[in-house]
């Protein structure tokens, strides 16, 4: 009888909204004591030059009860030359501040996903 090798590392969803992870071990799966709540958005800021630029946004309402953790992207093939930059700052549980900053005024869509994990 052929050998099924386990599954590889990694989260493994064992039933709806419950992760496990395979760590290679004979015991199997070990379980995770945190869930991640998880937005998501995008965000166009038009930016004043060489200046760093902010636009507020919010998040679901109810979504977070504390602040989640916020990390951007910017939606540019620019990087290094006109754009210099984005973040997010002043998070709490219903927004934060996204902030982007270019060289020039080139419309520029922020991406952004915030995370809270509770347990």
């Amino acid at each position: 009888m052929p050998v099924i090798p386990p599954p590889p590392p990694g989260p493994i969803e064992d039933k709806p909204g419950h992760f496990a992870w395979s760590d290679w071990l004979e015991d199997g799966l070990v379980e995770i004591s945190t869930t991640p709540i998880i937005a998501n958005g995008s965000q166009a800021i038009v930016p004043v030059a060489n200046t760093p630029t902010s636009v507020a946004i919010t998040f679901p309402v109810g979504r977070f009860t504390s602040p989640p953790a916020v990390v951007t992207t910017a939606d540019t093939q620019s990087a290094g030359v006109t754009f210099r930059g984005c973040s997010a700052s002043g998070v709490t549980a219903a927004g934060c501040l996204l902030w982007l900053t270019r060289t020039n005024t080139q419309n520029t869509v922020i991406r952004w996903l915030a995370v809270e994990m509770v347990a």
